[in-house]
C-alpha cells in the first residue's frame, strides 16, 4: 500500500488507475494480480482505495474469488486513485498527504507530506524516464513515530530532458516497504544558450560554450545520430575531425543549431 505500513496484513505494492471515459452505469470489473511473495500475511484479501486523506474498504459483496494472489472486484464506480490491498476489515494507518515534483532553477524539487508514521525507517527516492525502470538517487530520513504532519524535500540536481518519473519507497524499520503514487515532470532546459566559437568548423575541433550543462547530440542531416555527450557549464572543446565536410545538425533540449565542418 502506499505509505508508511504498520502491522496490518497487507500486498507490499499498490495500483495507480486511471481512465479516459466516464464510468458506466454498472461500473467497472478491476483484476488485481500480485506475486506471492508480496503477501504479507493476508488470509482474506479485500480491496481498499485512497480517498486523498484516509484508505476506505471497499464493499466486500462486489468481490469474488479472492485468493493468496489475486482479487477481482466487480462493478466499481467510485473515483480512481490509489488501490491497496489488505486483510479485510483492517485499519490502515493515514500517511500520505501529497508528493509532488516542480522544477526549480534547472532542478527537480520533490515535496511530501505525511499525516502519520508508524515505524518508519527511511524514504529511499526513485527516478526514472520511461516509468519501467527505476534508480535510486538519494534517500531522506524519516521522522519515524508521528501523528503529526511532517513535511520532507528533496532537489534531484541533474533531471533528465523530457518527462521525469519519480516515486519514493518508504522503508520500515523491519524491512517492509511500500511505495508512494508516481510524480511527474517535464524539464526542458530554458534556454540551449549555446555558442559555437567558429562556424564553419576548422581544424578538426568544435569549441563550444555553455551557458549551464546539457547534453548534446551530432546529427547528419539525414537523420544519423553521430554521437551524443554530456558537457558541463563553460567551453569545451569537441573532436570533429573524423567526420567527413558538410552539413550537420547540434541539439540539445528542444534546440537545433546548423553546424558546417570544412576540416
Amino acid at each position: 500500500l502506499s505509505g508508511s505500513v504498520s502491522t496490518v496484513n497487507r500486498i507490499t505494492r499498490s495500483w495507480d488507475i486511471s481512465k479516459t471515459n466516464a464510468n458506466g452505469a454498472s461500473g467497472i470489473d478491476l483484476l488485481f494480480e500480485w506475486p506471492s511473495a508480496q503477501n504479507s500475511g493476508i488470509t482474506t484479501p479485500a480491496l481498499y482505495h485512497h480517498n486523498g486523506t484516509v484508505w476506505q474498504q471497499q464493499a466486500a459483496s462486489n468481490t469474488s474469488s479472492p485468493t493468496q494472489t489475486s482479487l477481482r472486484f466487480t462493478g466499481y464506480t467510485g473515483t480512481f486513485s490509489p488501490f491497496g490491498i489488505a486483510e479485510i476489515n483492517s485499519t490502515l494507518p493515514v500517511t500520505w498527504i501529497s508528493f509532488n515534483v516542480a522544477t526549480e532553477n534547472n532542478t527537480s524539487v520533490l515535496h511530501w507530506q505525511t499525516a502519520e508514521e508508524q515505524n518508519a525507517k527511511v524514504y529511499i527516492i526513485q527516478h526514472s524516464t520511461d516509468g519501467v525502470n527505476w534508480n535510486n538517487i538519494g534517500n531522506v530520513q524519516a521522522f519515524g513515530f508521528s501523528k503529526t504532519v511532517v513535511s520532507y524535500r528533496f532537489v534531484h540536481s541533474s533531471p533528465a530532458s523530457g518527462i521525469n518519473f519519480y516515486r519514493i519507497q518508504q522503508v520500515d524499520a523491519d524491512g517492509r516497504f511500500s511505495f508512494s503514487k508516481i510524480s511527474t515532470v517535464k524539464y526542458e532546459p530554458a534556454g540551449f544558450s549555446t555558442t559555437i566559437m567558429g562556424n564553419p568548423v576548422m581544424g578538426g575541433t568544435m569549441h563550444i560554450q555553455l551557458q549551464q550543462p546539457a547534453e548534446l547530440s551530432l546529427w547528419s542531416v539525414d537523420g544519423k545520430k553521430l554521437w551524443s555527450k554530456k558537457l558541463p557549464q563553460g567551453y569545451s572543446d569537441v573532436h570533429v575531425g573524423h567526420l567527413a565536410k558538410g552539413t550537420y545538425l547540434l541539439h540539445a533540449g528542444t534546440e537545433v543549431k546548423k553546424i558546417v565542418i570544412t576540416n
